[in-house]
């Protein structure tokens, strides 16, 4: 993908290209922000001044790279926003060979420009999930126990006569009777195979 930069106050700074790169890092998602004619753009030279890239999108949520004024002589980099609960960032500058896990890091400005690559900032960035957004609350063993109890959404019931005296809890206790107990076929399918053939007839 290819756009332009704004700055601050939103006016186009330089060409700027978007791309997914390779992945060497296991469990990580890399995406490059190459910012074209670094040497001609209107970089930060005061206080809340910054330069940033197009927006772009990774695991789930929206991105750009700040450049910000730090100093005289340095420049602030930084992935925007910098911090997000569930994603663990990394950022880099390969022209300097510069590593950050913090989603940001400072860096010389004349050091940058004496490292241009073909006159580009070629900026890696590096993602992966903290923690994932897909855990449900309730574990499995969790949800086939509430099955087991719940006689709404059951669609199979087992009717036995007799003495439950075997099925008490209180060894002394003799009820004659019919009982009820309720399944569910899927669950007798994968669980019970022999049992569910005895049961589960058209």
């Amino acid at each position: 993908m290819s756009d332009y930069g704004k700055d601050a106050a939103g006016k186009r700074i330089t060409s700027v290209q978007v791309q997914v790169g390779s992945s060497s890092f296991n469990g990580w998602v890399r995406t490059d922000v190459i910012f074209r004619g670094y040497q001609d753009m209107r970089l930060p030279h005061r206080v809340q001044e910054y330069v940033e890239s197009p927006s772009f999108s990774c695991l789930g949520s929206e991105w750009t790279i700040r450049i910000s004024y730090q100093n005289s002589n340095c420049l602030k980099f930084q992935l925007w926003p910098s911090r997000k609960e569930d994603v663990i960032a990394g950022i880099s500058v390969i022209n300097i060979q510069h590593w950050s896990d913090r989603g940001e890091f400072v860096a010389d400005r004349n050091h940058i420009v004496a490292n241009l690559v073909a006159g580009a900032l070629w900026i890696e960035v590096r993602m992966r999930m903290a923690r994932c957004r897909f855990i449900p609350d309730s574990s499995a063993c969790r949800t086939l126990h509430d099955l087991l109890i719940d006689k709404e959404s059951a669609d199979v019931v087992f009717e036995i006569k007799g003495d439950q005296a075997v099925l008490s809890n209180d060894a002394n206790k003799h009820e004659v009777g019919n009982f009820h107990f309720h399944a569910h076929r899927v669950i007798l399918l994968t669980a019970a195979s022999q049992l569910a053939e005895l049961s589960l007839t058209d």
